[in-house]
């Protein structure tokens, strides 16, 4: 047994985090291939930019999000513009 063989073994998935294990590693992966992270059955993926604030949430059924932390951002800091 050496130091890291203890922290080297598979972490066994539970079944309710299964689809959205599977889902990252999907996006991941096909970000890394394509630098698109898209995967089939998404919608499309815009990039993030200030003035659209666009984001894919991530969910058992994934959707894009227009400004989706402004509420969050609003109280944490007043005033701020996108």
């Amino acid at each position: 047994m050496t130091a890291f063989s203890a922290h080297t073994r598979p972490i066994r998935e539970a079944p309710r985090f299964t689809p959205m294990a599977s889902i990252m590693r999907g996006v991941w992966a096909q970000f890394a291939r394509t630098g698109d992270p898209a995967i089939e059955g998404f919608p499309k993926w815009e990039a993030f930019t200030r003035e659209n604030g666009v984001v894919m949430v991530l969910d058992r059924v994934p959707y894009l999000n227009e400004q989706h932390d402004a509420t969050l951002i609003g109280l944490l800091k007043p005033g701020y513009e996108w």
